[in-house]
């Protein structure tokens, strides 16, 4: 066969189809050479059907030969019948394939067998050979009829360019026998679909020699060694991919991140980013949310943003991550809880902790003090000038880009201007601020002065301290944007996440300033950018240096019976984390406190932003409304809330709990489809109609919240909560009969993601109910 095709002149990628088995005798079957060069971009020749086998029968020469610049893939074939044994170099090397220098072959999937040569009967690789798939090299031999199947020129590898499947089987001979102390690597980068395979599964050494993978490096390398000899740090190769996700509440525009940890043989690996590849769908009572885009990150963290989703308040939802290594998949389920308000990305959820006694360096977490640190969503990022031109519609910075001030406010080489923090902000100013974004957002703001949170109706921002503004009161539940109180602030500088950790740092993220800090050393007296020093292991940037930042407390001493939100009165708020200019003492430190009067803007002093996030933590003992996510639906007398006008149920979503099926309404709600059975004619329901009473009609009634009170986290030291349930007791609705003990309530709980035919089984004292939560 003198030819399969002819190539023309266009640089182009060619493929080459065999359609029936060839096997003719001739002593050349295919010849590629340097006549392609110039004249093609890549070859492949593939099989039409699972495989086409290409046999040289009776010739004498052997089956391909590639000696040609152009990239070569041979895919679905099987290679068989040639011959090269006798005669010069390179006649008689490579019965199967010969690979000549400068060459490159990838065998895809491909069979060389029953082929003989003086060198390498079956592949003989002076160039580049590449493997993936299902490749079989074996039965070939040489010119003593010894095994000869892939041989190695000194100097020569075979690399592996994708995952092997089972049933592959390669044997290799190199031209350099190993000793037990220089074991001979003749691949790189093994890979298998199945983790279980080692490498002496799929590789054989044509000459004796014990096959290993590992040299101590991290692409588990493997090697030929002398049989019954040892080799010092031998790598098993065996990779385990563990995820894990800090993140707990999902809200629409959030940003959550899973992180995978890479270990081989036990010990941790570091490798590419694009080594693993991600997935993540979105699932609420088994239904598909979405499917999320994601945005890669160092250290194996992969983080999707929640935009344009339809997340309702209170439900549970599953995040499905998925995170392939060498082929094999890696599935983990996280549950999130949603909540309703929007979230701007670029914020970080916070896991909140109730902290307790001294944390080494700090004068805020100190001996005796009980501090309770709410969940939070954290900006990662000091407010910008461009955020706060968008709300305020000014920009009061001096380091604005113009020349001549004191110092030079021109921005930094290769640096964004709006993307430098806002300063010369009064503490009054930060307030208008976060009330002006809430209501523009749709959040409930957290400021209040004198009576209303509305900004409209304040007054002029104050030049000078003002009595009214220094009045000004939080609430710390509300969803809108505030100030981090002091305690806020340092547990989210010393990276914070249910409970700081037992690991710190002098400055956040790092004992090296200028890792994370812009700061009197390396800021040339100016501002920069957000964002362009590591951020800390929450992903928060910025808390050391650049500029300092605003805090709601008053600046005051720190004892064992301060409350969370610092000192009642002074003169001069709280602010934290140093800045640009020349200081005197170190006051970048996640520890060092600094202050300033609340109506002095400064061209060092910006502020940053957090919200409340539902589900507060509290401290042992402490009385309030618990961040227990929880409804009820009651069937007795009352209360009845039936469907409101205009809300549809889906009853192709529903859950079947108990004696009760529950359906999924359009406002985000569950409602239960129940038959309606009045005691008398004057009963009516929310919306003021009747009830009918012969139970052959039904309505939709609506799962509502309770109003969970917690007196005590630790019951009797049983270490539960007791709590009560005030929007059901309070009216005093909890039986339909006159029973003793909450076993026989009509009401149904929905706690925690579902649904519970007896949420109170217990009766104690007075109208209180024990949850086992």
């Amino acid at each position: 066969m003198n030819h399969i095709a002819r190539i023309g002149t266009s640089d182009k990628d060619y493929t080459i189809h065999i359609k029936d088995n060839l096997t003719e005798n001739v002593d050349q079957n295919v010849t590629l050479d340097n006549g392609l060069n110039g004249k093609a971009a890549s070859i492949t020749i593939k099989s039409l059907s699972d495989t086409n086998i290409i046999d040289a029968g009776t010739g004498t020469g052997r089956v391909f030969t590639v000696n040609t610049a152009v990239p070569v893939t041979l895919e679905q074939l099987t290679i068989k019948g040639g011959k090269a044994t006798s005669g010069s170099t390179p006649n008689n090397q490579g019965g199967g394939l010969y690979i000549a220098s400068g060459s490159t072959v990838t065998l895809s999937s491909c069979e060389v067998s029953e082929n003989a040569a003086t060198y390498g009967g079956g592949v003989y690789n002076a160039g580049t050979l590449k493997v993936k798939g299902k490749t079989i090299i074996k039965s070939n031999i040489d010119g003593s009829n010894k095994a000869s199947n892939l041989y190695l020129p000194e100097g020569k590898i075979l690399n592996i360019t994708g995952q092997f499947f089972e049933g592959s089987s390669i044997g290799v001979t190199t031209e350099t026998s190993p000793t037990n102390n220089t074991p001979t690597l003749f691949t790189s980068g093994f890979r298998t679909y199945n983790p279980e395979i080692t490498p002496s599964e799929i590789f054989t050494s044509d000459i004796g020699y014990a096959v290993v993978s590992g040299t101590g490096d991290d692409t588990a390398e493997v090697v030929l060694k002398a049989s019954g000899g040892s080799i010092d740090n031998v790598l098993s190769g065996t990779t385990s991919v563990t995820l894990s996700c800090a993140d707990t509440i999902l809200a629409s525009g959030s940003a959550i991140t899973v992180t995978a940890a890479v270990t081989k043989n036990g010990e941790a690996v570091t490798l590419n980013t694009d080594d693993i590849t991600w997935s993540f769908t979105l699932l609420c009572y088994g239904q598909e949310v979405a499917e999320l885009t994601t945005t890669p990150r160092k250290g194996f963290a992969n983080t999707f943003i929640t935009e344009n989703l339809n997340i309702f308040n209170g439900e549970k939802y599953v995040l499905h991550a998925s995170a392939k290594h060498d082929g094999v998949a890696y599935d983990e389920n996280f549950t999130l809880t949603g909540y309703s308000a929007p979230v701007t990305y670029g914020f970080v959820a916070v896991n909140g902790a109730t902290v307790s006694g001294a944390v080494s360096g700090s004068s805020i977490f100190i001996d005796g003090r009980t501090v309770t640190i709410p969940n939070m969503f954290v900006c990662d990022h000091e407010v910008t000038q461009a955020e706060y031109q968008a709300v305020m519609g000014t920009n009061p910075s001096h380091f604005d880009n113009t020349s001549g001030k004191d110092p030079d406010a021109v921005i930094a080489t290769g640096e964004t201007q709006a993307q430098r923090p806002v300063e010369k902000v009064s503490w009054y100013d930060a307030l208008v601020y976060c009330n002006k974004r809430s209501l523009a957002e749709g959040l409930t703001p957290c400021y209040t002065i004198s009576g209303s949170t509305d900004t409209n109706a304040w007054e002029t921002v104050p030049t000078s301290s003002n009595a009214t503004w220094n009045a000004a009161t939080c609430n710390f539940n509300a969803n809108g944007y505030r100030l981090p109180t002091e305690a806020e602030w340092e547990y989210i500088a010393r990276s914070g996440n249910n409970g700081i950790p037992e690991t710190q740092h002098t400055y956040s993220g790092s004992d090296t300033k200028d890792a994370v800090a812009w700061h009197s050393g390396n800021s040339e007296s100016k501002t920069h950018e957000i964002k362009k020093k590591d951020a800390n292991i929450l992903g928060i940037y910025d808390m050391s240096g650049n500029v300092w930042e605003w805090c709601w407390d008053w600046t005051g001493t720190i004892d064992a019976s301060t409350g969370v939100t610092g000192a009642s009165t002074g003169s001069y708020r709280v602010t934290r984390g140093g800045g640009w200019q020349p200081e005197d003492i170190d006051n970048w430190t996640v520890s060092a406190r600094g202050c300033n009067s609340p109506d002095n803007p400064n061209n060092s002093i910006g502020f940053r932003v957090v919200c409340t996030a539902p589900g507060t933590p509290l401290a042992p003992g402490t009385s309030g409304t618990a961040g227990t996510d929880a409804t009820y639906m009651y069937f007795g007398e009352f209360p009845q809330t039936i469907i409101a006008d205009g809300v549809t149920v889906d009853e192709n979503n529903s859950k079947e709990m108990g004696m009760f099926t529950y359906y999924f309404g359009s406002d985000g709600n569950w409602y239960a489809k129940q038959a309606e059975n009045g005691y008398g004619d004057n009963y009516k329901y929310s919306n003021n109609t009747p009830v009918a009473k012969n139970g052959s009609s039904k309505q939709y009634f609506k799962v509502e919240p309770i109003k969970w009170r917690v007196l005590t986290t630790d019951y009797n030291g049983t270490g539960k909560k007791l709590l009560l349930a005030e929007n059901i007791l309070i009216a005093h609705q909890f039986h339909d009969v006159d029973v003793s003990d909450y076993a026989g309530s009509s009401i149904r709980s929905y706690i925690n993601g579902d649904f519970l035919q007896y949420g109170f089984y217990k009766r104690i004292e007075g109208d209180d109910c024990d949850y086992d939560g």
